[in-house]
């Protein structure tokens, strides 16, 4: 089973160890074939908000060329999707969430079925189940099968010490939230989206199929992959 890993910290702190413990866990328990994206490492141009990705396609985007592209290419490749993110300002920090708007065209043209996300966050005080939540919509309308993920605790600052007790209760829950994630990963069985969503694709793809008000790039992917 192939694993993809995204580090969306700014800076190799807490949100890098996260990842790194997340990645012996894995290796731990299954020898599973791991990829990682440091999101500080690759260029990402900030997105133009022109929505030429959505209207003619993304390959017509002016920064098509940097490594949004190839980070989808991660992502479609992988069988299972970790998200590991600081908690900045109640949000996601923006280099992720500049990812998001880069790859807005999958809203319009979902891609990631058959695939599990999980989303781990680390944060100095709270508010990091609603940047879980916010994740898991967007990687569900995205195609994906979403799980519990985990909150853990980092230091407010880079040089903040945490307690024994704070890194053992940290690598507990990474632990079960990393098991939790072998275990769907692993699962054969096909996974069926609720009544609601099913519904919302299907009206939606007939809508792109067929509308004379369709956008190019969306008739073109539904009528390609039916």
């Amino acid at each position: 089973m192939k694993i993809l890993i995204i580090d969306s910290g700014l800076k190799p702190g807490w949100t890098k160890k996260t990842a790194d413990s997340i990645s012996e866990i894995l290796s731990s328990e299954m020898p599973w074939q791991i990829e990682r994206i440091t999101l500080r490492d690759e260029e990402i141009r900030p997105c133009r908000g022109c929505a030429v990705c959505l209207e003619r396609g993304e390959q017509r985007c002016g920064n098509y060329n940097d490594s949004t592209a190839k980070i989808l290419s991660k992502m479609e490749w992988a069988d299972g999707i970790i998200t590991v993110t600081p908690n900045y300002s109640l949000q996601v920090p923006w280099i992720l969430k500049n990812l998001y708007d880069r790859m807005a065209f999958i809203f319009h043209r979902p891609r990631l079925f058959h695939k599990i996300s999980m989303a781990v966050v680390v944060q100095g005080v709270f508010g990091g189940g609603k940047i879980i939540k916010y994740i898991n919509e967007l990687m569900t309308f995205w195609g994906c099968t979403c799980i519990k993920g985990a909150v853990v605790t980092g230091g407010l600052y880079p040089n903040t010490k945490l307690s024994e007790s704070i890194l053992e209760k940290n690598d507990k829950a990474l632990k079960l939230a990393v098991q939790r994630f072998c275990r769907s990963v692993s699962e054969i069985r096909p996974r069926h989206p609720s009544l609601f969503r099913l519904m919302l694709f299907r009206m939606t793809r007939t809508a792109m199929k067929y509308s004379p008000d369709a956008l190019v790039a969306d008739k073109a992917y539904y009528s390609e992959k039916g």
